[in-house]
């Protein structure tokens, strides 16, 4: 693609290489439809940031640079806790694996590719018949026969096997062979024979060039019927109608802020009421009550505690923001985790919850923004700015007058 600007989510403006951002991972709220075009009350009802964000430096050609810190290391963390793992697709150059562990730099890389997803606790996960072939029990049946697979990025894949879900319960077994099918082919189809029904084919049949092996549960490749869940069949002709199961997985896709309007969003401050009355939010007025949340846990003579110790319905609680997504971004299963710089992780769920709530009064969505260009138009951009500078000062004075 070559060089070009990366785009802030928060204000839109352009990135060139070499400017100080925020790196934020944003994930789809599995609550919307994919299939729906709708309109919404609330800032997170398409996508939703998920983890703190990461102090980078733009590298170009939609990267960037960072060094490793106690919140680089908490997402590596998460993502290992929940990913989706997927083995190579077809174009092995794009369609890149993703497994648990593969660091977060590799994690960025499968995202950019629109290959990283979360599985959303909250919802049921889809199940596919003990009996029914997938991708990973193909893996581990060929992997315990001793058979190469085609897994890490790193290694060279000729002559190692890999197996793609095509539809549920029929996978294709592939292999970078540049020729005819050799015996080796034979050997995975007589292993996965045992198990499941085989059948090799060719993307050119005349010539019998680049094999795959289908593979499909017994009986189904003479009768396709056997391709139907009949427990689940069973159940939905015997049941009162439901609507329709919501997606359990929530593709994540970097973003970058620049630091700069980073800055002034978090140090925006902002009203709010509770039940001591009204109350002005500030990061750092959040990390000192983060601080207070922490201190019958460091107390103990060990820094170690999980998330869900420090935040869960304390800081849901003080702020509204964090319970606007439906998977919580700061709420998650990942115990006995050692937050030794406690003050930089506070600081960065600090800013983002600040941020979060500016967006929230200001009823700005957060979206995934299309990449930039080489041109940053910045006459154009100041014009129209200075343009809607001058709107929001005559609606404040309109608004002042009314009171």
């Amino acid at each position: 693609m070559g060089s070009y600007n990366e785009t802030c989510v928060l204000s839109g403006l352009d990135i060139p290489g070499g400017t100080p951002v925020k790196l934020l991972l944003l994930a789809r709220n599995p609550y919307a439809s994919p299939s729906v075009i709708c309109r919404g009350s609330n800032h997170t009802d398409r996508y939703f940031v998920r983890c703190p964000p990461i102090s980078a430096t733009y590298s170009d050609y939609g990267k960037c640079d960072f060094k490793r810190d106690v919140i680089v290391e908490l997402i590596e963390r998460l993502l290992d806790n929940d990913v989706v793992e997927r083995p190579y697709g077809f174009n092995r150059y794009h369609d890149l694996p993703v497994y648990r562990g593969m660091g977060l730099e590799s994690y960025l890389e499968a995202a950019r590719k629109g290959r990283l997803s979360v599985h959303d606790k909250s919802l049921k996960p889809d199940s596919v018949p003990k009996k029914w072939p997938t991708w990973s029990r193909i893996h581990k049946l060929l992997k315990e026969s001793g058979i190469p697979l085609q897994i890490d990025p790193g290694e060279h894949p000729y002559g190692k096997f890999n197996a793609i879900d095509i539809e549920p319960g029929v996978c294709c077994v592939t292999n970078i062979l540049f020729g005819h099918c050799p015996k080796q082919f034979d050997i995975v189809r007589r292993i996965l024979r045992q198990k499941y029904d085989c059948r090799i084919v060719f993307r050119s049949p005349l010539t019998q060039q680049e094999p795959a092996l289908l593979v499909a549960p017994k009986g189904s490749l003479t009768n396709p019927c056997r391709l139907f869940d009949m427990g689940r069949v069973k159940s939905l002709l015997s049941s009162f109608p439901a609507a329709p199961e919501l997606p359990t997985e929530s593709p994540v896709m970097p973003v970058m802020a620049r630091s700069d309007i980073w800055n002034l969003y978090k140090g925006t401050p902002l009203r709010y009421h509770d039940r001591n009355g009204i109350q002005m939010t500030r990061v750092s007025s959040t990390v000192a009550e983060l601080e207070k949340d922490s201190e019958p846990f460091t107390g103990r003579g060990t820094p170690s505690m999980s998330i869900a110790d420090l935040t869960g319905s304390k800081l849901s609680r003080r702020f509204p923001s964090c319970q606007s997504s439906p998977a919580d971004h700061l709420v998650a299963a990942v115990n006995d985790f050692n937050f030794r710089p406690l003050r930089q992780l506070f600081q960065g769920i600090a800013e983002l919850v600040q941020v979060d709530l500016v967006k929230a009064r200001t009823n700005s969505v957060w979206y995934l923004p299309q990449y930039g260009g080489q041109e940053s138009s910045w006459q154009m951009r100041s014009r129209i700015a200075k343009g809607i500078a001058n709107i929001c000062q005559t609606q404040l004075d309109q608004s002042r007058r009314r009171r």
